[in-house]
Parts: structure tokens; C-alpha cells; sequence
């Protein structure tokens, strides 16, 4: 199954949780210590997902300028580096990054060719979070997603999980990576004891940022000691028309944080991700983006009105950042869509590059 479509499966299943709360819904350059790097106001930034499928080298680090280029373009200063870590199915324990060349299939990077895209984003002035996001192809059968594992022995599993981490979390202490996602997504992974150990056994690897990531949903945030806030949003906006501008739209959410979710740790928070299809009906369901076009026809507005608005949502509550999802790094060969592009609609379409260039840049 090929990165687009797990990616789907993923936010459809997301879907089926969140519908019920919604009330509106090697060559490297030495790098340099992540304490001697300077942090501005905000990250403005987009993710990219780097898989790998053994790519030749000189590919891989062509892609990867190319990418840091377009995102520096538009004016972000941040790149949120997306890595996929796998498990074996919804009830297991293991947790583990995987290389299959043969399989034919994207898999979990290198650290060191990880490593290679941290040295280009930073020679060009960019900041870097990295998230390693538990794959949800063998989710997707049970109908499950990240949020949702039961593991039958937890203890376990965040064994498995800090070791598939620590390749990763020694990349970024020795590229100066500045922020690092130790959770991303996992809710029913919140309250287990467990977290405070993988934390503290992350900060004696790594000197920089952790963040621990949630979902802007009843109960889907949580805070550890020794990390910041940040988390991902698809809340929808119900009862409102095609032709509802920014300001509307940016008015259902803020009546969200009255009525949905406070965000109780908006004052440290940033978005680590948000998108939305490129089509009509999407304000209520930002999150599913495999409904046809017969159904839900192309246009560029309503993601580029939605981005306007999380813009305006950031600014106006002073929350850390943003990272608006992009293209895996493999797509355009580390480009973004030069023309109105109906293959992905969820895409950082040519409408909505221009919002991003005035959001980051103003």
C-alpha cells in the first residue's frame, strides 16, 4: 500500500473517532549544537513524510533541496520531517522502523539520511522538528488508527517504542535538530504511567526540544513534565456554506475552544498538523480525503480560505506555530504542485501556496 493511501485509510479512521464531538467541526556539514541555535516567534513551517525505498543517495538529497527550497519560498522558517515507525497490528507490542527495499513498498528512513535533509533544511536557514508517526496499514483492516492501539502488554510496548526512538533521537542531538516529537497522535497511549520513563530516557539522549503531540479533541491533549504542548487538528466546522469566508470559518473555531475544547495549554502550543481537501463540503469533515469528486467537487478556495484561517487562528491566540501538511518528499521530486493538482487533493494546492506566503511572511 503506497504512502497516499495509508494516509487515508488514517484520517478516515480518525474520522470515525472525532465525527462524535464535533459541534462544529553522510557527507554531512558539522552541525551545530542545538543550544547555539535561535528560536523565532513563531515556526512557520510545513511537514514533509520521508519514507525511503533504499532511493540512490544523490536522489534523496536532490529531492530534499528541492523541497527545502519550495517550503522556503513561501516563506516558512520550520520543517516538520515525518517518519514512519510500524506496528504489527492494533493489539500489538511491538513497535520497530523497517527497511524493505525488496517489498517495493516506502519504509522508515536511515538516521543518517535523515540527517542529510536536517543539515540542508538548516544551511538554508530552517528550523526542524522531527516526528516519528506509527504507520496505520495494519491498523486499517480492524478499522483503527494511531489513537486507538491497545497493546496487550504496555509496559512493553513503550519498550519497543523508546528502542525503534533512539536511533532517531541520537540523530537529532548530533544534527542539532530543535524539536522532536516523543508522541504523536497516540491517544489511548496518554495515560500510562510509562511516558515519564521514555522521557527521561529521551533527554539523556537529547538535548533539545521534546514535544509531545495530541489531538485538539475532548481529552486527546496531555502534558508531561520535560516537553511542550503541541498537537494536530481536523476539527470541522458544521452548518456553514461553500461560500463562508475566513472570518466565519475562523469564528466556528474559536466558538470550538468554548464549547469543544479549551486547548489547555494553547499559550505553549503549536499546530504540529492541519490540512484540508481542496473541495466543496470539506469545512465539515477536513479530515476525510477519499470522497469522490462527483460528490464533493475541486476547488482551490475552500483550502486556501481554511489555511487563511488557521493562520488568522495562530496569530490571534499566540499559539507557537504552525506546520500545514505537505507532499511526501517523494512527490514532484521534492516540489509542490505548480498547477491546480486533482490527483491529491488535500495537496498544498497554487491557491494555497500564496495564503502560506503571506501567512509566514506578514
Amino acid at each position: 500500500m503506497n504512502t497516499r493511501a495509508i494516509r487515508v485509510i488514517a484520517i478516515a479512521a480518525f474520522s470515525a473517532l472525532l465525527f462524535a464531538f464535533l459541534p462544529l467541526r553522510s557527507g554531512a556539514a558539522a552541525p551545530r549544537p542545538v543550544s547555539q541555535r535561535d528560536t523565532p516567534t513563531y515556526q512557520w513551517g510545513i511537514n514533509t513524510l520521508v519514507s525511503y525505498d533504499c532511493i540512490p543517495e544523490g536522489t534523496w538529497q536532490q529531492w530534499a533541496t528541492t523541497q527545502v527550497n519550495a517550503f522556503k519560498a513561501l516563506g516558512a522558517n520550520s520543517i516538520a520531517i515525518g517518519i514512519p515507525i510500524y506496528t504489527d497490528s492494533w493489539t500489538s507490542n511491538n513497535v520497530y522502523s523497517k527497511l524493505d527495499c525488496a517489498g517495493g513498498f516506502y519504509t522508515t528512513p536511515p538516521p543518517n539520511l535523515v540527517g542529510d535533509i536536517v543539515t540542508i533544511a538548516h544551511a538554508a536557514g530552517l528550523q526542524v522538528l522531527v516526528r516519528p508517526l506509527l504507520d496505520q496499514a495494519s491498523l486499517a483492516p480492524d478499522n483503527r488508527w494511531r489513537g486507538q492501539i491497545e497493546p496487550t502488554n504496555p509496559k512493553l510496548w513503550f519498550t519497543n517504542y523508546f528502542n525503534a526512538l533512539q536511533p532517531y533521537l541520537a540523530m537529532a542531538q548530533q544534527y542539532g535538530v530543535e524539536h522532536f516529537a516523543i508522541a504523536t497522535e497516540l491517544d489511548s497511549m496518554l495515560h500510562f504511567p510509562y511516558w515519564s520513563q521514555v522521557i527521561a530516557g529521551a533527554k539523556r539522549i537529547y538535548t533539545g526540544d521534546l514535544v509531545f503531540t495530541g489531538l485538539w479533541a475532548p481529552g486527546g491533549e496531555k502534558r508531561y513534565p520535560g516537553t511542550s504542548p503541541g498537537i494536530d487538528t481536523y476539527v470541522g466546522i458544521q452548518h456553514v456554506t461553500p461560500a463562508a469566508t475566513p472570518s466565519q470559518l475562523l469564528a466556528g473555531w474559536n466558538k470550538a475552544l468554548k464549547t469543544f475544547d479549551p486547548l489547555p495549554y494553547m499559550s505553549r502550543e503549536t499546530i504540529d498538523e492541519v490540512t484540508i481537501p481542496a473541495q466543496t463540503g470539506a469545512y465539515t469533515y477536513p479530515y476525510i480525503f477519499d470522497v469522490p469528486y462527483t460528490r464533493q467537487p475541486f476547488n482551490q478556495t475552500i483550502q486556501a480560505n481554511w489555511f487563511t484561517m488557521v493562520c488568522r487562528f495562530v496569530k490571534s491566540h499566540h499559539l507557537g506555530g504552525v506546520y500545514f501538511w505537505g507532499p511526501s518528499i517523494f512527490e514532484f521530486q521534492g516540489g509542490l504542485p505548480t498547477a491546480p493538482d486533482k490527483s491529491v487533493s488535500y495537496n498544498i494546492q497554487p491557491a494555497s501556496q500564496r495564503v502560506l506566503h503571506n501567512c509566514f511572511t506578514t
